[in-house]
């Protein structure tokens, strides 16, 4: 039993690990937006996209321990999500966008920090095993449906 616990114990941290490099990447991007909008050059696709980041990321960092990223995320998400073509106050806008950038890099900050981490895996072998280890966890945790007759 306890092999299936340090298992998942692991996965659960390499998908941590992964979920830490997608978010220096939507990071950089959230923080491109704060220009676009100071030039007033956001576009509607660019608030699309904006608001399809916050939506990712207000869905998963409590999963990983990130509930700050998850409130703030969720704030920008329900801010882009009201309808308008026009953000009616642009600098609460970026006031949370901010915020996001912030607590994006303090979770990062945090990774550095990490010693529970394993340090044996570098990104390119947790990219290579994402799908089996996906595949593992799910087979693990498939509840046993009951014989219906």
């Amino acid at each position: 039993m306890q092999m299936k616990s340090q298992n998942s114990g692991d996965m659960f941290h390499v998908l941590k690990l992964q979920y830490l490099a997608q978010l220096k990447k939507r990071q950089q991007y959230i923080q491109e937006t704060i220009n676009k909008i100071n030039s007033g050059s956001l576009t509607q696709t660019d608030k699309e996209e904006l608001r399809s980041i916050a939506h990712k990321l207000a869905g998963t960092g409590g999963t990983y321990g990130y509930q700050n990223i998850t409130d703030t995320a969720r704030m920008i998400e329900l801010t882009l999500s009201n309808g308008t073509e026009e953000i009616n106050n642009k600098q609460i806008l970026i006031d949370s966008i901010t915020k996001l950038v912030q607590v994006c890099e303090q979770a990062l900050v945090d990774l550095k920090s990490d010693a529970s981490i394993p340090t044996t895996l570098n990104l390119s072998e947790i990219q290579a095993n994402h799908r089996t280890m996906y595949k593992i966890h799910r087979a693990q945790n498939v509840p046993q449906k009951p014989l219906i007759l």
